[in-house]
């Protein structure tokens, strides 16, 4: 029974360490390589009576839109497609819309770090622009405020098993606009996080039950 209470602790660890943003990868490149910034905070524009539910935004799976992070006192902004899933509410319906753009980001390292440990980098989503059509025909325009900075924090640490660690998240300010009207700012911004993918976490829960099986058996 001990030993299940230890095998069930180390799972519920790898699983929250997932959920507070941490990724193991096998490079240090930015943006990270098919990673996946999450957000299930919600934001709103009142005027429009349109809701941000959650978000999602997967980057390019070739490391062709991806660069190792710059020097010290050292920046750049690069250009990489996401597929982006937002599920909204309009006049209260709830519905998912998908997109598949460029979007420009850039990332400073403002330098003072040892050089060993976690290495600190600023990040700002510099520009997203989301076109559509709710289902009754009208349009709308989501995008990245261009009045305030979408900025972030991008942490590496280099670990033993020559793997790579990243904490990594933006707070990203919106700004909508239906039918052609002004753009209305979002209540607040939205905080994305670099998560796991789903099929990790299945895969951190099956490996400890195989643990759990294997004591058990003995």
């Amino acid at each position: 029974m001990k030993n299940c209470a230890i095998a069930i602790t180390a799972v519920c660890l790898l699983i929250a360490a997932g959920a507070d943003g941490a990724v193991v990868v096998d490079n240090d490149l930015f943006p990270v390589v098919a990673g996946r910034y999450s957000s299930d905070d919600m934001v709103d524009f009142p005027a429009y009576e349109v809701e941000i539910l959650s978000m999602d935004l997967v980057a390019d799976d070739s490391a062709i839109n991806s660069a190792p992070p710059p020097g010290p006192g050292e920046s750049f902004a690069v250009d990489s497609f996401f597929d982006i899933t937002v599920e909204m509410s309009y006049g209260g319906v709830s519905f998912d819309v998908f997109f598949d753009i460029p979007t420009t980001l850039s990332i400073t390292n403002p330098g003072g770090d040892s050089g060993e440990g976690p290495q600190t980098y600023q990040i700002e989503l510099i520009s997203m622009v989301l076109t559509g059509t709710f289902d009754d025909g009208t349009s709308f325009i989501l995008q990245e405020s261009p009045s305030l900075a979408s900025t972030g924090e991008h942490i590496i640490e280099f670990m033993p098993d020559d793997n790579w660690q990243i904490d990594s998240f933006f707070d990203v300010y919106f700004e909508l606009t239906v039918g052609g009207g002004p753009f209305e700012a979002a209540s607040g911004p939205l905080h994305m996080t670099l998560v796991p993918e789903p099929a990790t976490m299945s895969l951190f829960i099956a490996s400890g039950a195989c643990l759990l099986k294997r004591r058990r058996t003995r």
